[in-house]
């Protein structure tokens, strides 16, 4: 992650934040599970902004990238299958472990 710092700058981006972002795990009250966040595109460039935003990692559950894409992935990413069940399971067990 803290390439991508140097990368935005090299690339002429500037990343603005507006209001205060949920708090990290370690601030959270016991008991609590991670946030939720939807992006509205299919690429991994939301999560990525958003986890420079938020100056923590993310991980991105994704079910539509190509291995590749998720390979170079500077943040984590989950593939989902399509099954209700199997997906609901990670989906809590990623929560479990943060946002």
């Amino acid at each position: 992650m803290p390439l991508v710092y140097y990368a935005f700058w090299a690339l002429g981006v500037r990343v603005l934040v507006r209001g205060a972002p949920p708090p990290p795990r370690a601030e959270r009250a016991a008991g609590r599970r991670g946030v939720l966040f939807a992006c509205s595109h299919r690429t991994l460039l939301d999560p990525i902004f958003l986890s420079t935003a938020l100056g923590r990692p993310v991980a991105a559950v994704t079910y539509s990238l190509s291995r590749l894409s998720e390979f170079l992935s500077p943040i984590r990413t989950v593939r989902l299958t399509r099954d209700r069940a199997s997906d609901a399971a990670m989906i809590r067990e990623l929560l479990a472990e943060g946002d």
